[in-house]
């Protein structure tokens, strides 16, 4: 298997949630509908799964709305909570380097007739509660700012923009997709109203998602039909997921403050043995808030794609940046936003730890990393001079 160092990508599903798919798929097949005894057994199940959620979230069960992924909440949240509140106004604001679920829903708002303010962001992809206070307007109805970027790892003030948005009613929506389980996510702590989160994100099977939806908070649904999920979501449930994405996010909370903690120094190892080993490389994001497991580098003199297949063949996995937009070839909006173009944009590798890697995968990883990078500059520069 070699070293898997693309966890922002997705995860390897915990053999015990996969287990526990299984197991649920074959012997709780009842609809949680249903009032008979198969409904009912599948019933209780779903509700101590959604109690297992809340309690690692610390919220309530009924404030948890299970959907098929990250994107799907990030859609309910904002086309929802825009829909809910759009007598009170058409205005939403999102910073410029959110997550393209975020982007393109918001722009399908603006077809809708909603306005949007794109709120950029520094070299270190970090967003000014400031600027966002400026872009206020007695129209705005909403605010979503990721709690970690994606690709560049920084850690947006979140609870800094929540005290704007209480203090103006605003409705605010915070994409924590990326941040766990590699850091503490408390709704509740970060005072927002609506937070996403993605199963395969924390070795809970793909397909599933959670969306906290704080109580009072005022919705539309995007799925119509039957009662479930509050009203919020309708179609049968799908148990297996539930029960193994509610075990995942358990186990993500098992230990979580030494976790983090590991991952940091392992992190800060990698991107220290890199930089002090390879001329002309950036680690991009912030200095100081920056996420424990993602690492990503800008690389003059070659291209994230060739760095990430070489590497590949050596036997590590790494992405050239965000596993949602690679094989568009397009520059990725996160870097542009952050001033970076051309060459320097194309030169892009990001690596993502997860608390199984040890500090071995690391080194070695580094190791690679650098020979690749020494090789692909000779064999670029040999091209330009032959």
């Amino acid at each position: 298997m070699g070293i898997y160092l693309d966890h922002a990508a997705t995860t390897p599903v915990l053999p015990e949630a996969a287990q526990m798919l299984a197991e649920a798929s074959l012997r709780g097949f009842g609809n949680p509908s249903s009032i008979h005894i198969r409904g009912q057994m599948a019933r209780e199940a779903m509700d101590e799964a959604r109690q297992v959620t809340a309690k690692a979230l610390g919220c309530l069960a009924d404030e948890i709305v299970f959907t098929s992924g990250g994107t799907e909440a990030n859609s309910l949240a904002l086309i929802g909570a825009c829909l809910a509140r759009q007598d009170s106004g058409r205005h939403l604001v999102i910073s410029a380097v959110e997550h393209e679920s975020v982007r393109n829903t918001a722009h399908f708002l603006e077809t809708l007739g909603f306005r949007v303010t794109e709120i950029p962001v520094d070299p270190a992809g970090l967003v000014d509660p400031g600027d966002i206070a400026r872009a206020l307007t007695p129209e705005t109805i909403l605010i979503s700012v990721m709690t970690v970027n994606n690709i560049i790892g920084t850690v947006q003030p979140v609870t800094e923009i929540s005290e704007l948005a209480r203090k103006r009613k605003i409705l605010f929506h915070t994409d924590a997709v990326q941040a766990f389980p590699n850091m503490l996510v408390e709704p509740g702590s970060l005072g927002v109203d609506l937070l996403s989160l993605s199963s395969h994100k924390f070795r809970g099977p793909k397909g599933m998602g959670v969306l906290y939806v704080r109580k009072g908070t005022p919705l539309v649904p995007l799925v119509r039909g039957g009662h479930q999920e509050n009203g919020l979501r309708a179609g049968t449930e799908n148990l297996p997921g539930i029960m193994a994405l509610a075990l995942a996010i358990k186990r993500s909370r098992e230990n979580l403050e030494k976790a983090e903690t590991e991952l940091r120094r392992l992190r800060n190892l990698l991107a220290e043995d890199i930089l002090a080993n390879l001329d002309h490389v950036k680690l991009n994001g912030h200095s100081e808030r920056a996420a424990p497991h993602i690492a990503h580098f800008s690389v003059d003199f070659t291209d994230g794609e060739s760095l990430v297949r070489n590497m590949d063949h050596e036997g590590v996995i790494v992405s050239a940046g965000s596993a949602c937009s690679s094989e568009e070839g397009k520059t990725s909006h996160v870097l542009e936003a952050i001033g970076q173009s051309g060459p320097l944009a194309r030169g892009t590798v990001r690596f993502s730890l997860s608390r199984e890697t040890t500090e071995q995968e690391v080194r070695d990883a580094s190791a690679v990393f650098r020979n690749v990078v020494v090789r692909l500059r000779s064999a670029s520069a040999a091209g330009r001079f032959a």
